[in-house]
Formats: structure tokens, C-alpha cells, sequence
């Protein structure tokens, strides 16, 4: 198999990665196997590039963005914590607010009261 991440510019490759999860990775049943179909490499090298380009595990690149997308779309407050919760692949509400609080520094209901 040829590993068409290791022959793609580090910003491209970042821009691949972030389009991917734009169109399925936040879906709930999301999974890494997947994101390596989708971006044509293993789960080894995929790593490899994640924790070079970004020092983070791809879990948490995963889940800091899924964090970003769910305040921008608390920003709009159209949409209960929950729903957008649910809609950006977290499964668990509680869950979903702990790594908010930790990421952000605030509770997503901050945001909705800004």
C-alpha cells in the first residue's frame, strides 16, 4: 500500500485531516480505522504525523475538534447543549461538558448566556 500521507506537504495533509472530519468525523460511531481509509495511510503512520505536526494524540485532535465545532455551533444558540452535543459525536452529556470545561475553561452554558 502505497502512503499517500507521507508524500502530502504538512499543510495539506492538516487541511485532508480536517476537511475528512468536516464530512464524517463527527458522527458518534466515527473511528480512527475509518479516518485511515478516508486519508489512504495506517494507524501507525497516522499517529506518527498527528504527534509530529501537532504533539497531540489523534484521539484528542479528534475530540478538540469536535470541542471547536460544538462552540462555534453554541454560538449560533439555535440549539440546546444537547443537540449540538449528539451532533458533533459525543454520546455522553456529561462527558460532552467535562472536556468543554476543560478545553474551553468555561461550561457550554456560558457560552449560550454570551
Amino acid at each position: 500500500m502505497i502512503n499517500y500521507t507521507a508524500l502530502m506537504s504538512d499543510e495539506f495533509f492538516l487541511a485532508e485531516l480536517d476537511r475528512v472530519l468536516e464530512n464524517i468525523g463527527l458522527e458518534k460511531e466515527f473511528t480512527i480505522t475509518e479516518l485511515c481509509k478516508s486519508l489512504v495511510t495506517s494507524r501507525t503512520s497516522l499517529h506518527r504525523k498527528i504527534t509530529r505536526l501537532t504533539n497531540k494524540s489523534i484521539s484528542i485532535y479528534i475530540r478538540e475538534y469536535r470541542l471547536q465545532k460544538a462552540y462555534e455551533k453554541l454560538q449560533h444558540k439555535s440549539k440546546t447543549i444537547s443537540e449540538v452535543a449528539y451532533e458533533v459525536g459525543f454520546s455522553d452529556l456529561a462527558y460532552f461538558s467535562k472536556c468543554f470545561k476543560a478545553y474551553y475553561g468555561m461550561t457550554p452554558s456560558k457560552v449560550l448566556e454570551k
